[in-house]
Protein backbone atom coordinates (compact mmCIF):
# COMPACT_ATOMS: atom_id res chain seq x y z
CA UNK A 1 0.00 0.00 0.00
CA UNK A 2 1.19 3.76 -1.04
CA UNK A 3 1.42 5.98 1.94
CA UNK A 4 1.13 9.82 1.21
CA UNK A 5 2.33 12.06 3.90
CA UNK A 6 0.13 14.96 4.58
CA UNK A 7 1.14 18.84 5.18
CA UNK A 8 0.54 18.22 9.07
CA UNK A 9 2.99 14.87 9.40
CA UNK A 10 0.31 12.36 8.86
CA UNK A 11 -0.13 9.85 6.47
CA UNK A 12 -2.98 8.05 4.98
CA UNK A 13 -3.24 5.41 1.88
CA UNK A 14 -2.81 7.07 -1.77
CA UNK A 15 -7.03 7.48 -2.80
CA UNK A 16 -6.78 7.74 -6.68
CA UNK A 17 -10.36 8.56 -6.05
CA UNK A 18 -9.34 11.99 -4.43
CA UNK A 19 -6.71 12.81 -7.28
CA UNK A 20 -9.53 11.86 -9.84
CA UNK A 21 -11.32 15.06 -8.24
CA UNK A 22 -8.80 17.35 -8.22
CA UNK A 23 -8.05 16.15 -11.83
CA UNK A 24 -11.92 17.17 -13.01
CA UNK A 25 -12.11 20.32 -11.11
CA UNK A 26 -8.69 21.14 -12.93
CA UNK A 27 -9.66 20.49 -16.56
CA UNK A 28 -13.33 19.66 -15.98
CA UNK A 29 -13.22 16.88 -18.52
CA UNK A 30 -14.26 12.89 -17.04
CA UNK A 31 -12.12 11.57 -19.69
CA UNK A 32 -8.82 13.69 -19.18
CA UNK A 33 -9.41 12.95 -15.50
CA UNK A 34 -8.92 9.81 -15.63
CA UNK A 35 -5.84 9.24 -17.70
CA UNK A 36 -4.92 11.69 -15.87
CA UNK A 37 -5.10 10.29 -12.36
CA UNK A 38 -4.86 7.00 -13.79
CA UNK A 39 -0.90 8.05 -14.83
CA UNK A 40 -0.19 9.53 -11.10
CA UNK A 41 -1.19 6.52 -9.77
CA UNK A 42 1.43 4.35 -11.89
CA UNK A 43 4.10 7.28 -10.53
CA UNK A 44 3.50 7.69 -7.05
CA UNK A 45 5.76 5.94 -4.43
CA UNK A 46 5.74 5.13 -0.82
CA UNK A 47 6.19 8.45 1.38
CA UNK A 48 5.67 10.53 -1.25
CA UNK A 49 4.11 14.32 -0.02
CA UNK A 50 0.96 15.41 -0.96
CA UNK A 51 2.66 18.53 -2.54
CA UNK A 52 4.48 15.78 -4.81
CA UNK A 53 0.97 14.30 -5.56
CA UNK A 54 -0.28 17.71 -7.01
CA UNK A 55 2.80 18.68 -8.84
CA UNK A 56 2.88 15.28 -10.59
CA UNK A 57 -0.88 16.25 -11.25
CA UNK A 58 -0.21 19.76 -12.49
CA UNK A 59 2.81 17.98 -14.85
CA UNK A 60 0.76 15.17 -16.47
CA UNK A 61 -2.40 17.83 -17.13
CA UNK A 62 -0.13 20.24 -18.58
CA UNK A 63 1.21 17.30 -21.91
CA UNK A 64 -2.63 17.60 -22.70
CA UNK A 65 -3.63 21.12 -21.87
CA UNK A 66 -0.04 23.27 -22.06
CA UNK A 67 -1.75 26.62 -20.76
CA UNK A 68 -1.57 24.23 -17.09
CA UNK A 69 2.22 24.67 -16.61
CA UNK A 70 1.41 28.67 -16.70
CA UNK A 71 -1.19 28.16 -13.14
CA UNK A 72 -0.05 27.04 -9.84
CA UNK A 73 -2.95 25.26 -7.35
CA UNK A 74 -5.86 27.70 -6.32
CA UNK A 75 -4.83 26.98 -2.68
CA UNK A 76 -1.68 28.05 -2.71
CA UNK A 77 -2.41 31.18 -5.01
CA UNK A 78 -4.58 32.49 -2.11
CA UNK A 79 -2.16 31.97 0.33
CA UNK A 80 0.15 33.83 -2.17
CA UNK A 81 -1.89 37.18 -1.64
CA UNK A 82 -0.58 40.00 0.79
CA UNK A 83 -3.24 39.76 3.80
CA UNK A 84 -3.87 43.51 3.28
CA UNK A 85 -4.77 44.73 0.98
CA UNK A 86 -5.38 41.69 -1.27
CA UNK A 87 -7.07 39.32 0.15
CA UNK A 88 -9.98 41.50 1.70
CA UNK A 89 -9.74 43.05 -2.29
CA UNK A 90 -10.46 39.61 -2.89
CA UNK A 91 -13.33 39.12 -0.56
CA UNK A 92 -14.71 42.14 -1.57
CA UNK A 93 -14.76 40.87 -5.24
CA UNK A 94 -16.89 37.97 -3.87
CA UNK A 95 -19.45 39.70 -2.14
CA UNK A 96 -20.31 41.86 -5.17
CA UNK A 97 -20.28 39.02 -7.52
CA UNK A 98 -22.89 38.01 -5.20
CA UNK A 99 -25.06 41.11 -5.49
CA UNK A 100 -23.62 42.95 -2.54
CA UNK A 101 -22.58 47.01 -2.26
CA UNK A 102 -19.17 46.73 -0.26
CA UNK A 103 -17.21 49.41 1.84
CA UNK A 104 -13.47 48.07 3.02
CA UNK A 105 -11.39 49.48 5.64
CA UNK A 106 -14.29 52.10 7.41
CA UNK A 107 -13.80 52.89 11.16
CA UNK A 108 -17.32 51.99 13.30
CA UNK A 109 -18.18 53.94 16.62
CA UNK A 110 -19.14 50.82 18.98
CA UNK A 111 -20.82 51.33 22.42
CA UNK A 112 -17.78 50.98 24.09
CA UNK A 113 -14.51 51.23 21.52
CA UNK A 114 -14.54 52.35 17.98
CA UNK A 115 -14.12 49.17 15.35
CA UNK A 116 -12.05 48.66 12.47
CA UNK A 117 -13.99 46.78 9.77
CA UNK A 118 -12.48 44.62 7.07
CA UNK A 119 -15.46 44.64 4.87
CA UNK A 120 -19.01 45.94 4.94
CA UNK A 121 -21.15 44.25 2.41
CA UNK A 122 -24.85 45.80 2.27
CA UNK A 123 -28.01 45.03 0.48
CA UNK A 124 -31.93 45.27 0.79
CA UNK A 125 -31.54 42.72 3.78
CA UNK A 126 -29.11 45.01 5.98
CA UNK A 127 -25.62 44.76 6.94
CA UNK A 128 -23.16 41.81 6.71
CA UNK A 129 -19.79 42.82 8.93
CA UNK A 130 -16.74 40.62 7.35
CA UNK A 131 -13.76 40.04 9.58
CA UNK A 132 -11.17 38.75 6.94
CA UNK A 133 -8.50 36.60 8.22
CA UNK A 134 -5.67 35.72 5.46
CA UNK A 135 -2.82 32.93 6.29
CA UNK A 136 0.42 32.43 4.69
CA UNK A 137 0.37 28.78 5.63
CA UNK A 138 -2.62 27.33 3.98
CA UNK A 139 -3.47 24.58 6.06
CA UNK A 140 -3.52 26.53 9.67
CA UNK A 141 -7.39 26.41 10.57
CA UNK A 142 -9.05 29.70 11.55
CA UNK A 143 -9.76 28.71 15.41
CA UNK A 144 -13.23 29.26 18.06
CA UNK A 145 -10.91 32.77 19.47
CA UNK A 146 -11.46 34.40 16.15
CA UNK A 147 -15.48 33.73 15.70
CA UNK A 148 -15.69 35.01 19.27
CA UNK A 149 -14.14 37.70 18.70
CA UNK A 150 -16.37 38.96 16.08
CA UNK A 151 -19.34 38.08 17.80
CA UNK A 152 -18.38 40.40 20.87
CA UNK A 153 -17.32 42.93 18.17
CA UNK A 154 -20.51 42.82 16.69
CA UNK A 155 -22.58 43.03 20.03
CA UNK A 156 -20.85 46.71 20.49
CA UNK A 157 -21.23 48.06 17.16
CA UNK A 158 -25.03 46.67 17.37
CA UNK A 159 -25.10 48.41 20.75
CA UNK A 160 -23.68 51.38 19.49
CA UNK A 161 -26.37 51.72 17.07
CA UNK A 162 -29.27 51.09 19.49
CA UNK A 163 -27.94 53.84 21.14
CA UNK A 164 -27.23 56.32 18.00
CA UNK A 165 -23.54 56.39 17.92
CA UNK A 166 -23.00 54.62 14.52
CA UNK A 167 -25.94 53.80 11.34
CA UNK A 168 -25.14 50.35 10.98
CA UNK A 169 -27.85 48.07 11.93
CA UNK A 170 -25.56 44.71 11.56
CA UNK A 171 -27.68 42.11 10.65
CA UNK A 172 -25.09 39.38 10.86
CA UNK A 173 -21.48 39.18 11.08
CA UNK A 174 -19.23 37.05 9.17
CA UNK A 175 -15.63 35.74 9.23
CA UNK A 176 -13.81 34.86 5.93
CA UNK A 177 -10.33 33.20 5.27
CA UNK A 178 -8.39 31.23 2.65
CA UNK A 179 -8.08 28.31 5.30
CA UNK A 180 -10.23 26.16 7.26
CA UNK A 181 -12.50 26.63 10.93
CA UNK A 182 -11.52 24.22 13.55
CA UNK A 183 -14.81 21.80 14.63
CA UNK A 184 -15.28 24.31 17.58
CA UNK A 185 -14.99 27.21 15.19
CA UNK A 186 -18.01 25.70 13.66
CA UNK A 187 -19.76 24.77 16.66
CA UNK A 188 -19.86 28.60 18.17
CA UNK A 189 -20.55 29.98 15.08
CA UNK A 190 -23.22 27.83 14.64
CA UNK A 191 -24.87 28.39 17.31
CA UNK A 192 -24.64 31.93 17.85
CA UNK A 193 -25.74 32.77 14.00
CA UNK A 194 -22.18 33.76 12.74
CA UNK A 195 -21.42 33.36 9.14
CA UNK A 196 -18.28 31.52 7.89
CA UNK A 197 -16.68 31.97 4.69
CA UNK A 198 -13.87 29.30 4.21
CA UNK A 199 -11.99 26.42 2.19
CA UNK A 200 -14.23 23.53 1.90
CA UNK A 201 -16.43 25.09 3.96
CA UNK A 202 -18.97 22.72 5.23
CA UNK A 203 -22.63 24.09 5.81
CA UNK A 204 -21.26 27.30 5.40
CA UNK A 205 -19.61 29.09 2.02
CA UNK A 206 -17.10 27.69 0.61
CA UNK A 207 -14.83 29.75 -0.74
CA UNK A 208 -13.88 27.43 -3.64
CA UNK A 209 -17.27 27.04 -5.26
CA UNK A 210 -17.80 30.59 -5.18
CA UNK A 211 -14.42 31.06 -6.78
CA UNK A 212 -14.88 28.60 -9.63
CA UNK A 213 -18.69 29.70 -9.95
CA UNK A 214 -17.90 33.20 -10.68
CA UNK A 215 -14.32 32.65 -12.06
CA UNK A 216 -12.73 34.67 -9.61
CA UNK A 217 -9.26 33.49 -10.04
CA UNK A 218 -7.03 35.72 -7.94
CA UNK A 219 -3.82 36.60 -10.24
CA UNK A 220 -1.05 34.79 -7.77
CA UNK A 221 -2.46 31.91 -9.52
CA UNK A 222 -0.27 32.52 -12.68
CA UNK A 223 2.72 30.65 -12.77
CA UNK A 224 5.98 31.90 -14.09
CA UNK A 225 6.28 35.79 -12.75
CA UNK A 226 8.28 37.40 -10.11
CA UNK A 227 5.45 37.80 -6.80
CA UNK A 228 6.63 41.63 -6.76
CA UNK A 229 5.76 41.72 -10.50
CA UNK A 230 1.95 40.31 -9.38
CA UNK A 231 1.47 42.56 -6.39
CA UNK A 232 2.60 45.40 -8.27
CA UNK A 233 -0.39 44.66 -10.83
CA UNK A 234 -2.94 44.26 -7.79
CA UNK A 235 -2.02 47.53 -6.71
CA UNK A 236 -3.46 48.80 -9.65
CA UNK A 237 -6.78 47.18 -8.95
CA UNK A 238 -6.12 43.45 -10.67
CA UNK A 239 -6.32 41.12 -7.99
CA UNK A 240 -8.22 38.79 -10.27
CA UNK A 241 -6.87 36.85 -13.73
CA UNK A 242 -10.84 37.86 -15.12
CA UNK A 243 -9.68 41.33 -14.65
CA UNK A 244 -6.10 40.85 -15.82
CA UNK A 245 -7.21 39.32 -19.23
CA UNK A 246 -9.93 42.16 -19.48
CA UNK A 247 -7.41 44.57 -19.36
CA UNK A 248 -4.29 45.77 -21.68
CA UNK A 249 -0.88 45.46 -21.72
CA UNK A 250 -0.60 49.54 -22.45
CA UNK A 251 -2.89 49.71 -18.86
CA UNK A 252 0.01 47.66 -17.01
CA UNK A 253 2.82 49.26 -18.16
CA UNK A 254 1.35 52.51 -16.09
CA UNK A 255 2.84 49.70 -13.02
CA UNK A 256 6.58 50.40 -14.04
CA UNK A 257 6.01 46.70 -15.91
CA UNK A 258 8.47 45.95 -18.72
CA UNK A 259 6.53 45.82 -22.01
CA UNK A 260 7.52 42.42 -22.27
CA UNK A 261 6.52 40.97 -18.90
CA UNK A 262 3.07 43.04 -19.59
CA UNK A 263 2.69 41.59 -22.69
CA UNK A 264 3.34 38.47 -21.58
CA UNK A 265 0.44 38.85 -18.14
CA UNK A 266 -2.30 39.71 -20.33
CA UNK A 267 -1.37 36.79 -22.31
CA UNK A 268 -0.72 34.39 -19.83
CA UNK A 269 -3.93 35.46 -18.36
CA UNK A 270 -5.86 35.43 -21.02
CA UNK A 271 -4.86 31.22 -21.83
CA UNK A 272 -5.53 30.69 -17.79
CA UNK A 273 -8.85 31.71 -17.61
CA UNK A 274 -10.13 29.58 -20.94
CA UNK A 275 -8.99 26.43 -19.42
CA UNK A 276 -10.10 27.27 -15.65
CA UNK A 277 -13.51 25.40 -15.13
Amino acid sequence: MVMVVKADGASEPFNRGKVFKTCLKLCGSVELAEKVSKRVEEQVYDGISTREVLSTVFRIMAEYKPAMAYRVDLRTSLSLLRSKPDFENFISQIFRNLGYDVERNIIVQGFCIEHEVDVLASRGDGFIYVEVKHHMNPHKYVDLEVVEKVWATMLDIREGYEKGLNKLDISKPLVATNTKFTNHAYRYAKCRGIGLLGWGAVDAMDLEKLIVEFKLYPVTILRGFELNALYRVIDMGYVTVKQLADSTASRLLEAGLPEKDANLLVERAREVLEILP
